[in-house]
């Protein structure tokens, strides 16, 4: 029998500011309508009161996980993964006008296309479509030129057992993922992904 494998809900989403301009905006169960990594960001009144701190996905070493990510834009947006290469599974269109109240899928799933066979570091992800896609999170282990475990000290932090040292901010190994159009992934649909 298979294991059971976590699946994560995330949101592709574009709002204006507070000048009128488009921006990109990735969320989570959190927040379902988009969190911003600038705190102090202020939207227009759609959607109204949805202005909340930025999320970051947290992930355990060794797991794996399907994430859900709905594009409730109207672009495509090529997602970049950090650390992990993903398999494109399934896509379902799904009717935005509910969402995420209640989420009615509007097709039948969508087998990936030719190209997007195997692993991926990127995946197209479709303006009113789910794309499902899973991964395993193995965090790399720094060896010598024999192939062991490294152990060294320095200035930076200490590796033990080939493992780098956490980060001093949220104490664990972290990395992102976000959108490729640089645009974009400059108005904040890039997330902080820290692997524990």
């Amino acid at each position: 029998m298979p294991k059971k494998v976590s699946v994560r809900f995330l949101t592709l989403n574009e709002y204006f500011d507070e000048r009128g301009r488009l921006i990109q905006i990735i969320g989570d169960s959190k927040a379902p309508y988009g969190s911003p990594y600038v705190v102090t960001s202020d939207f227009s009144p759609t959607p109204p009161g949805q202005n909340v701190g930025a999320t970051e996905q947290q992930v355990s070493n060794g797991t794996e996980e399907v994430w859900e990510i709905y594009n409730r834009t109207g672009d495509v947006h090529p997602m970049h993964f950090h650390l992990v290469n993903v398999q494109v599974i399934n896509r379902q269109l799904f009717d935005e006008s509910v969402f995420p109240g209640k989420i009615n899928f509007t097709s039948p799933v969508i087998a990936p296309y030719n190209d997007e066979q195997g692993w991926k570091d990127t995946v197209r992800m479709y303006p009113g479509t789910v794309a499902r896609v899973i991964m395993k999170f193995n965090l790399a282990t720094i060896t010598d030129a024999k192939g062991n475990p490294v152990n060294v000290k320095n200035d930076y932090g200490s590796i033990k057992y080939g493992q780098a040292p956490p980060s001093p901010r949220t104490g664990g190994n972290e990395y992102v993922w976000h959108c490729h159009i640089l645009e974009h992934e400059e108005h904040d649909m890039m997330h902080a992904l820290v692997v524990y």
